[in-house]
């Protein structure tokens, strides 16, 4: 053993136990020193709740864990009201952890606020997801330190939120911007939290999800900021503001429903100017039923742009979410495309279109028909979910 390097030793402990890590710091002052060591512990992850109800002795060696432990890669950390002398612990631990996930129930906001800030103050932490059980004023205080924390990461899930929050209550400020990725739902509860992200990070954020396919969507009141000059990737809804996101967008999401109404002229605009746009997804809930539906022609701006020769090669319209979001095969008889029409018309324009995807049920004619000459390309590959007519259209 003596003989050994320590940049062997330290790559044959990356393969030892927890248990047999912390045994090894009796057998000799070197191997104890190694065993600590950061690069032994980088990769290793830790969850709170197993080792409380999983493991044998799990509190005892929990303790020990956070106390000697110089870094791990995630811990997942469940913070609620019920009395738990773990959470001074893990808000004082010198472990440093590279991704935080923290599940906080009713009275679990302060406490989970401290843990953050603990972990952004030992200099690793890049990551935090965050799932909320509770209510929007205990979630405040917690909320406040996550849009000012320096981390590149932030993905904030609620689950049965009750209230709502107030402009006051987000009374933080953000000192320097570092996220490159944010997700969180947008609602009218949650805008003032979103709001104060967006803002705070602006200059650094190159994703942002307001939103998904299981999530309702609501328009804000508010207003995107002016510039986010990394930003790549979008999701959200028709939002104020969103002309401005146009120069460096690649990847575009937009959930289009009846309210939106106000944000389709921005969203339009955002189409045009964005020379970079390579995959678009509009999303209609419910689906369209006649071309008066909102949004119905987004897809023309595509063709309107004034950036020059489009550079889009992926297109999906998804005109049946309900149905898809139901599990259901055709629960309603859905048979209508009105985004047929401007989809028509814009495929000339749309030269380096590689993957065309429409999901809705329709009956084959008005796709496949020669008239239109457009799912026939080569150009594009086009599959649906459909009761009868096109399934798979040749490439």
């Amino acid at each position: 053993m003596e003989q050994l390097p320590d940049d062997v030793v330290l790559q044959v402990l990356r393969l030892v136990g927890v248990d047999d890590l912390f045994s090894c710091r009796l057998v000799c002052k070197r191997l104890g020193a190694l065993a600590l060591h950061p690069a032994v512990w980088r990769h290793r992850r830790f969850d709170g709740a197993s080792y409380k109800f999983f493991i044998k002795d799990g509190p005892k060696k929990m303790c020990r864990l956070l106390r000697l432990a110089p870094r791990l890669a995630s811990m997942t950390v469940s913070v609620k009201s019920t009395p738990d002398h773990h959470l001074a612990l893990y808000a004082t631990t010198r472990c440093a952890v590279r991704r935080l996930n923290l599940r906080v129930a009713e009275a679990g906001g302060v406490p989970a606020a401290l843990i953050v800030r603990n972990q952004e103050a030992l200099g690793q932490l890049k990551i935090v997801e965050v799932t909320f059980c509770t209510t929007w004023a205990d979630a405040a205080v917690l909320l406040g330190a996550l849009a000012s924390t320096s981390v590149e990461k932030l993905d904030v899930q609620s689950f049965r939120l009750m209230g709502g929050l107030s402009a006051g209550s987000m009374h933080t400020s953000v000192a320097r911007p570092s996220l490159k990725y944010f997700k969180c739902l947008l609602s009218s509860k949650s805008q003032p939290f979103v709001d104060l992200v967006l803002a705070g990070h602006a200059a650094t954020l190159e994703e942002v999800h307001l939103g998904d396919d299981d999530d309702h969507i609501t328009i804000s009141t508010g207003l995107l900021p002016a510039s986010m000059p990394k930003l790549r990737e979008l999701t959200c809804s028709l939002l104020p503001g969103m002309e401005t996101l146009a120069p460096s967008l690649t990847n575009v999401t937009l959930h289009v429903t009846p309210d939106m109404r106000p944000g389709v002229l921005g969203a339009t605009e955002m189409l045009r100017r964005a020379p970079k746009l390579r995959v678009l997804t509009l999303k209609y809930r419910p689906a369209a039923r006649t071309s008066a539906y909102v949004g119905v022609d987004l897809v023309e701006a595509l063709g309107l742009g004034c950036s020059g020769r489009s550079v889009v090669e992926v297109l999906d319209i998804d005109n049946d979410y309900e149905n898809e979001r139901e599990g259901e095969e055709n629960d309603d008889g859905v048979e209508f495309l009105p985004q047929l029409q401007p989809l028509v018309r814009t495929l000339p324009l749309l030269p380096s279109l590689r993957h065309l995807e429409l999901s809705v049920y329709v009956p084959p004619d008005p796709l496949v028909g020669p008239q239109t000459g457009a799912i026939q390309s080569p150009r594009a590959y086009c599959s649906g979910r459909m009761e009868t007519g096109l399934k798979h259209a040749q490439k």
